[in-house]
């Protein structure tokens, strides 16, 4: 579990009428460049810019984020599972539909404190979770009804549950043909990995 920092702890105890944003910062690989690239987006009522974890971020508001499932914290390795729900609507978001691969894409949320009248932060922004996408459902919707983006997240727990891919054999990799022709034998050797001494120089 992220803890508060003690401004935030404060302004909480108090009971103000303040307000609790959300916002969530993606990092994808574009389709045409190989290159990642991020997108932030977040329950703000407009675009900001908003500095976390040390680095300055702007965030796409206005109606970007739509709705977010609770969080439970519990300790040990089990994977959490985080549904988010964005506007399909938005023209950043079809943009980024078009250009980004998102499989597996890394997520950050954090929880935003700000007050009532002057919408001024509170704290230091507090990581909910820290994952990768798993799932996108971007499903059209029926006549009449908001078209919505729901995305799922994996906790950052998921890469230890992961298994290591299995090895392959000289014979398997051989099948694999190197720029002149020849077969690929990095693995020739990989039968004998360990059997033999092997004598250091000194």
């Amino acid at each position: 579990m992220y803890p508060y920092d003690p401004a935030s702890q404060t302004f909480l105890a108090a009971a103000p009428d303040g307000r609790v944003d959300l916002a969530v910062w993606i990092t994808a690989r574009n389709r045409a460049t190989g290159a990642a690239e991020t997108l932030g987006l977040w329950s703000g009522d407009d675009h900001a810019t908003l500095s976390i974890d040390g680095e300055v971020r702007t965030y796409l508001g206005a109606g970007e984020l739509l709705d977010a499932a609770a969080l439970i914290y519990e300790p040990g390795a089990e994977v959490r599972r985080w549904r988010v729900q964005f506007s399909g609507a938005s023209p950043a978001l079809r943009a980024a539909w078009q250009t980004y691969d998102a499989h597996k894409a890394p997520v950050v949320a954090h929880q935003i404190l700000r007050r009532a009248r002057t919408h001024a932060l509170v704290g230091t922004p507090r990581r909910l979770i820290e994952g990768e996408i798993e799932d996108i459902d971007a499903g059209r919707p029926a006549q009449g009804e908001a078209h919505v983006v729901t995305v799922i997240v994996a906790s950052k727990q998921r890469r230890m549950h992961i298994p290591l891919p299995a090895l392959k054999s000289d014979a398997q990799q051989s099948l694999r043909l190197l720029p002149g022709g020849a077969p690929d034998r990095l693995r020739r050797h990989a039968g004998a990995t360990g059997l033999k001494p092997v004598q250091w120089m000194r």
